[in-house]
């Protein structure tokens, strides 16, 4: 597949959650938040000016709903039940997020070293994760788990932030993940 198509089922992509309806408007959250950002977190993609994801995402569970409850127990029970497998999994995933954490799929040679074109690609994808994700994590300003029950343990850098919603890790993988089927979907299984 060559770059541009790539570009083009990128662009596809986002533009399609741009397509609800909404008029070519800029988005006033997007601009805000854009405007308390250094130009090195600008997209490369997207227009996160016209992107308006705020009109197909759902807010998130209240702090003091069930649903929150039960995603903490849910927590409580993953950490009493995590092997050290699993901690230095979790502890590596957070070492590497970028495309190459992919690499048990496609091999040794999948680094950023031997692959600089799709370093540099991922990095944009990164960049286009955190222009669609960061204004409404500033929308909802959703505590961490460890902000809202002090008894859990993460085994990875804590964030301070209360930016937990919507998740850039989920967004980043899902992005990184579909750039690769489109790059090798052979691979897509």
């Amino acid at each position: 597949m060559t770059t541009k198509n790539l570009v083009a089922n990128i662009f596809v992509l986002f533009a399609s959650a741009n397509l609800c309806g909404q008029t070519p408007a800029i988005n006033p959250v997007a601009k805000e938040a854009l405007s308390k950002t250094s130009a090195s977190h600008l997209s490369y993609y997207i227009d996160p000016l016209s992107l308006h994801l705020d009109l197909i995402l759902s807010p998130p569970p209240a702090r003091d709903s069930a649903t929150t409850a039960g995603e903490l127990k849910e927590l409580h029970r993953i950490e009493a039940e995590r092997t050290a497998e699993q901690v230095a999994q979790a502890k590596a995933d957070d070492q590497e997020e970028d495309i190459f954490l992919f690499k048990s799929l496609l091999g040794p040679g999948f680094t950023a070293e031997a692959l600089p074109i799709t370093a540099s690609l991922s990095a944009h994808i990164r960049k286009d994760e955190s222009a669609a994700g960061n204004p409404l994590k500033n929308i909802y300003r959703r505590p961490r788990p460890y902000q809202i029950d002090s008894t859990l343990r993460p085994v990875c850098a804590v964030n301070p932030e209360p930016t937990s919603y919507p998740s850039g890790h989920s967004l980043s993988g899902y992005l990184l993940a579909f750039t690769l089927v489109q790059l090798v979907p052979e691979k897509r299984q």
